[in-house]
């Protein structure tokens, strides 16, 4: 004998209903994760300083403890001291690192690390000072990268502690086309590591600048070069988004940094009739 049992009057309208909360909020959490990191408006800044005419081709920016800027142009080895007061960024101090008899020096990014300063070469020569505060000589670190893969942004792996050094040409990898890397250089072997830390794909993008979020370690990329636009990565190399930005504000921007709550400070070259600014964004 069979007993036929009775069927559950819920199963499938439950089951149902289950997978519907579920899709609905697994939807609703991916979206917010899409839409997370893009906290910035970039093309509203919420603040704007213009640099003093020394600073014209600005080229790289650091955010001082004390509210104050590092930040250091093309054309020489000065480390300069900002301090930013009613619209205006005014250079306080200023010192010369190293003896460069180059004809063309080619500084494109500065890294704070505590007192201890990086800045980097085109041609990837790094120089490191002990303590930016004594205004020592920096001491030039080679690498195996050179004038072709043309190094311009600098920046530090909050997991590791290597160097990130973004290049807008060539790889080292003579097979990649059309990709840009961002390597990781070990400082206890003075060695670039044969991997990249980031590739990037994206067609027309040239790397200019690298920051890395103090939150989210996410990985901000700037490109200058055609049509100015930045770049969000996950530290895993994900990209999140991109968005172009408007050249009227950021004619050739090649500085970006955060404070330590976020903010997002990005610089741009005088140019097209624009001086050399700093703008903050949120």
């Amino acid at each position: 004998m069979h007993l036929k049992l009775p069927k559950p009057f819920f199963t499938f309208p439950l089951y149902g209903m289950f997978h519907l909360i579920f899709t609905f909020y697994s939807c609703a959490a991916i979206g917010q994760q899409e839409t997370a990191s893009k906290t910035y408006n970039y093309n509203k800044p919420v603040e704007r300083w213009v640099f003093d005419k020394e600073l014209k081709e600005v080229s790289g920016i650091q955010r001082l403890p004390n509210g104050n800027f590092l930040a250091i142009e093309d054309n020489s080895t000065h480390l300069y001291t900002v301090k930013l007061l009613e619209g205006k960024a005014t250079i306080i101090n200023t010192w010369d690192f190293s003896e460069v008899n180059d004809k063309k020096t080619d500084i494109e990014d500065v890294l704070l690390q505590g007192n201890k300063v990086y800045a980097i070469k085109s041609d990837g020569t790094i120089y490191f000072i002990e303590d930016y505060l004594a205004q020592k000589q920096a001491v030039k670190i080679k690498t195996e990268l050179n004038d072709k893969n043309d190094v311009e942004g600098l920046a530090v792996d909050p997991k590791t502690g290597n160097l990130l050094l973004a290049c807008k040409g060539d790889m080292l990898d003579k097979k990649a086309d059309g990709e840009k890397a961002v390597y990781s250089f070990d400082l206890r072997t003075n060695k670039i590591l044969e991997t990249p830390f980031l590739l990037v794909n994206e067609k027309k993008i040239y790397p200019s600048a690298i920051a890395i979020h103090p939150q989210s370690n996410d990985i901000y990329v700037l490109s200058a070069r055609g049509k100015p636009a930045i770049l969000v990565y996950s530290y895993e190399g994900k990209l999140k988004y991109k968005e172009n930005l408007d050249r009227d504000l950021y004619p050739q921007p090649e500085g970006i940094c955060f404070g330590t709550d976020g903010s997002l400070y990005i610089s741009t070259e005088g140019d097209r009739g624009v001086a050399a600014t700093l703008y903050r964004v949120q």
